[in-house]
Formats: structure tokens, sequence, C-alpha cells
């Protein structure tokens, strides 16, 4: 399997080792941190799981695995970043992430490489110019 991250339809802006994608069409803006963004321009449809793994293990942790890779797809995918759906069950999807907090956790570095996606919903232009939500 080699994941292909979406392109279209995306602005990007890298901020430190973390990267802000706006989505036009949804209206969302994600923050990946470090891994997840990482894992994301990493997911070009030539580079593998393990040779997505093996760059994590060279510029993030030596405990960057295949399973902290489809944690890190996994979320992409939930926050439509991908462009082919990942299929997994559910119990696979839990095993992976039982495994790195495993791993992660015996070297006590899980905030450090754990792939993190937040998504937020962004104001409509109308929205913005109002000033926002209770101010009077």
């Amino acid at each position: 399997m080699n994941p292909r991250a979406r392109r279209d339809n995306l602005l990007l802006e890298t901020i430190g080792d973390e990267m802000i994608i706006y989505d036009r069409q949804r209206k969302l803006a994600h923050n990946l941190n470090r891994t997840a963004a990482l894992v994301w321009r990493s997911c070009d449809g030539l580079h593998s799981v393990p040779e997505i793994a093996s760059l994590l293990r060279e510029q993030v942790d030596p405990v960057a695995d295949d399973d902290l890779v489809m944690v890190a797809i996994d979320r992409l995918g939930r926050s439509q970043l991908l462009e082919d759906h990942i299929d997994r069950t559910p119990e696979e999807a839990r095993k992976s992430r039982r495994e790195v907090v495993r791993k992660v956790g015996k070297v006590g570095v899980l905030t450090l490489i754990l792939p993190a996606v937040t998504t937020l919903l962004t104001p409509t232009p109308a929205q913005a110019a109002s000033g926002g939500c209770g101010s009077s």
C-alpha cells in the first residue's frame, strides 16, 4: 500500500515542524504536528508504509514503526486529507494505537512522536466580520 495525500483545494502553511492545511472545499483548518506532517508529505503514492516508517525513524525517533505510520494515516484519512480511504477494521486501528502507545510509552516520548491532527471549523467571512460570538 502506497498512500497518497490529497492535494486539491488545499492551502498549506508550514510553521516550524508543524503544518496547517486549510481545506477550501470543506472550510476546515487542520493542524498537523511534526509526525503527522512528515507522514502527510511522504504520502505521495510512491512510498510504502515501511518506507515512511524508515523516514520517521531517521527524522523523528528510532522507535517509529509501521504502526505509528498507520495511526497517522488513520487520522489523516478521518480528516479527509488522503486521496484514497484505507480499509482497516476498527480492531486493526485499535491494535496499531495500542502498539504505538506500548512501544513509545516505554521510552517516555509519547507526546513528541504520536501523530496529531487537530481540525478546526473556520468562520465564514460574514461571521469573521461580525466580531465573533459573545462579543458586545
